[in-house]
């Protein structure tokens, strides 16, 4: 017995010092959305580094405007020097943040983020930032929303959501007393200069000045979704990244959405509710479907090349040799369980003639015809379906992807697509029998047996 506890002792201080070593190794990387006030980069970090045990940042990246971004170009500056002594004070080499000021467009960084496009693009770059860090093996992030304006905290606690692993963090700090928060010259309590003014902050404090070391920092940590392994099912990349687009596919998957295509009726079953199609909405309906169930390879939502997938562009239909060309004419033949009617080979006599023409004009008319046919499926599905959110999923989306043009797709993944053709949809309606397949029998042999769905 004294052998047995002995062994298990032993298991349990090499796992101990497995998981210490794996510790030592993770590497911590801390994340400060920032505006105004400096000082919330070295409370945060000297919060931090007060843990027990200590949580030491290896990397600072402060994500600010260029009104924000001025205290920190220096390396002389106030603000680093104070954040070197934070670290100092512990015995840690001091560690230089890096700056990320967003850009609406090259060499146009935000000074603020009042618009609609400095929001944009501080959403994007913050959201790409946490990713590029969590792709990264052994990576630990702790997020402070703390600086800069309310929609920057917004920003933070969806981005960390999108990609955060267990043991990430997102926190505000608090100072205490409050009317410290608010004066340019606290940086954090062992500062050199005790003696801060407070007196030009209203309300009226009851004592103008008062000592640094008096402070206590609290990190209030803010609980958030962990949605990193919905993320794997999403596919995106940082050329056209939108951090809009990208939250709408996670509600996307998130709602989980089943979107069933039956051939012999031309209907959509949404989550249940059935949408009836005409011959040549269906499909166009049932092209774009394939193109996300089968992957098409050069377009997706996100722009074009080998690794975008599931889109097609509007000039294929101008190419009567392009797979989505012939699929659309495959499709709409296949809408009849015999020979197809009059209106299907007037509609594809009246495409090729005029791609016959081999002008701007023809192909203008044959684009104009796809258009109005993917009109005529968002008016269908905004009638029947009523919830918002599914009409989003469901109904066709049109992008401009450069240099290449008009592009449209569904939003929609693969596994929430199921397409069921003629031939199934008679079996299960009993109209004819199940294919029979061959079995192995128990002496080795085959025998036919009757396939049972």
């Amino acid at each position: 017995m004294r052998q047995a506890k002995t062994r298990t002792a032993a298991r349990e201080i090499r796992a101990s010092a497995a998981g210490a070593s794996a510790e030592h190794q993770r590497r911590n990387v801390l994340v400060i959305t920032l505006g105004g006030a400096p000082g919330v980069v070295t409370e945060t970090a000297y919060a931090l580094l007060k843990r027990s045990p200590r949580w030491v940042p290896r990397e600072i990246h402060l994500v600010t405007t260029t009104f924000g971004a001025k205290d920190w170009h220096d390396s002389d500056s106030r603000a680093n020097r104070e954040l070197a002594a934070v670290f100092e004070h512990f015995g840690i080499a001091p560690v230089r943040p890096r700056l990320l000021v967003p850009e609406m467009s090259a060499s146009n960084p935000i000074a603020d983020i009042r618009t609609e496009e400095q929001n944009i693009a501080f959403a994007n770059a913050l959201t790409w930032l946490i990713k590029e860090i969590k792709d990264r093996k052994d990576t630990r992030l702790h997020v402070s929303m703390a600086g800069g304006r309310k929609t920057m905290s917004s920003y933070s606690q969806a981005a960390i959501s999108f990609f955060a692993e267990e043991d990430d963090e997102l926190t505000h700090s608090l100072v205490e007393p409050s009317s410290l928060e608010y004066s340019p010259d606290f940086f954090w309590p062992k500062q050199q200069q005790q003696d801060i003014d407070v007196s030009k902050r209203p309300p009226p404090p009851p004592t103008k000045i008062i000592k640094a070391s008096t402070a206590e920092i609290t990190l209030v940590p803010s609980p958030f979704l962990r949605l990193r392994q919905h993320m794997k099912r999403i596919p995106f990349a940082k050329q056209n990244f939108d951090h809009w687009t990208l939250t709408e596919r996670v509600q996307a998957n998130l709602d989980a959405y089943t979107v069933k295509l039956r051939v012999k009726e031309h209907t959509l079953i949404i989550n249940g509710q059935l949408v009836k199609f005409g011959n040549q909405e269906f499909a166009l309906y049932r092209v774009l479907a394939t193109a996300i169930d089968e992957s098409w390879r050069g377009v997706g939502p996100d722009g074009q090349g080998h690794n975008h997938a599931g889109w097609i562009l509007i000039r294929d239909f101008l190419d009567s040799v392009s797979r989505p060309y012939r699929k659309f004419f495959e499709f709409y033949r296949d809408c009849f369980s015999g020979h197809p009617d009059e209106a299907y080979w007037r509609f594809k006599d009246d495409i090729e003639r005029h791609l016959n023409f081999k002008t701007a004009a023809g192909q203008d008319y044959v684009a104009n015809r796809f258009k109005t046919l993917r009109n005529k499926i968002k008016q269908r599905l905004q009638a029947e379906i009523v919830s918002y959110s599914a009409r989003r999923r469901v109904m066709p989306d049109s992008r401009f992807v450069k240099p290449k043009g008009r592009s449209y797709g569904l939003a929609l993944e693969r596994h929430e697509i199921e397409i069921i053709p003629r031939l199934r949809a008679r079996e299960e309606a009993g109209e004819i029998a199940a294919p029979e397949r061959t079995a192995p029998d128990p002496d080795g042999s085959t025998i036919q047996k009757r396939a049972v769905r």
